[in-house]
């Protein structure tokens, strides 16, 4: 056989292998802009609940994930690898995972990331504060999944959902005009919170001002600065696991104060507790829905 056409013939069968055959695994970028290469569907161990829910979203195999992923009461043959915060490393090595997703935000996973990758583990890091760091991090597990269909569709369901529920807004005058604040309610204290989390990256995407720009929001907040704030809307987030504490202390805090009934906000019925699993707990496919309450709420859209 000539020697032309038996390399084109090598180029053809090459071609025509299926793509596994081709590569050694999926190469993903993180979320820390980290290139990895990951075996195609790989075995997961993930460190956070809404990630676990995305790998298995994405049609990946789930072999452990932290307790904040398990519903009360539902039996479920995936293993719990201890609490988000503070991960069991000997519970992780136990299920011989191919991949182990982590928060680069706690510190605990962090050390266990390192550990992981001296051993030869493949680790992802993420920080999901808003719905185009899901996606992104959606991407990267359909890629190790081969499930480009999944992505491609919440792809549309989400941005685009998104962006139309924005446009809308726009169009109203009030928008950009308006004052909030956001409060996280703790059972040890009320702390404001800009920018930098879920709820506070909706409410700005939909045109409202967080007072708390600019000032440190981390810091505990009385009664006598939301009086010299004086928002259009205060949003609460109950936060931690007993929310009847933390919403016991919004009560002697913010409720029995004299004067919280004189606040513009209180006057006009727009103070809101927002749906945690919507404003905190990363909503992931649902996120639309809370820029859509944000629409129906502030601005009286259906």
């Amino acid at each position: 056989m000539p020697k032309k056409i038996y390399s084109s013939l090598l180029l053809v069968l090459a071609l025509a292998l299926p793509l596994p055959a081709l590569a050694q695994g999926a190469v993903v970028t993180d979320g820390a802009a980290r290139t990895v290469t990951v075996p195609l569907h790989a075995r997961a161990v993930v460190l956070l609940g809404s990630y676990a829910q995305a790998y298995v979203q994405a049609g990946g195999q789930l072999l452990g994930a932290t307790e904040d992923y398990f519903t009360p009461g539902e039996d479920s043959d995936v293993l719990s690898v201890g609490a988000a915060h503070h991960p069991s490393l000997e519970g992780i090595l136990k299920l011989d995972p191919q991949v182990v997703v982590l928060s680069n935000l706690h510190k605990e996973h962090l050390k266990i990331g390192e550990t992981l990758t001296g051993m030869g583990i493949p680790c992802l890091y993420y920080e999901v504060t808003r719905y185009e760091q899901y996606l992104s991090m959606l991407e990267g597990f359909c890629l190790i999944n081969e499930t480009g269909d999944i992505y491609e569709a919440q792809r549309r369901s989400v941005a685009d959902g998104i962006q139309e529920i924005v446009d809308s807004v726009r169009q109203d005058a009030r928008y950009g005009h308006m004052t909030c604040l956001l409060l996280r309610v703790y059972a040890t204290g009320v702390r404001s919170k800009a920018q930098g989390t879920i709820a506070g990256e909706i409410l700005a995407d939909m045109g409202l001002q967080n007072i708390a720009e600019g000032q440190n929001g981390t810091d505990l907040i009385s009664m006598e600065a939301v009086m010299a704030i004086d928002p259009d809307y205060i949003f609460l987030v109950a936060m931690g696991a007993d929310e009847q504490a933390a919403q016991d202390m919004a009560r002697r805090t913010l409720y029995d104060h004299p004067a919280w009934a004189g606040l513009s906000a209180v006057q006009n019925d727009r103070v809101y507790v927002l749906n945690k699993r919507l404003f905190h707990n990363k909503p992931n496919a649902d996120w639309p829905q809370a820029y859509q309450w944000v629409a129906a709420t502030v601005y009286g859209q259906p």
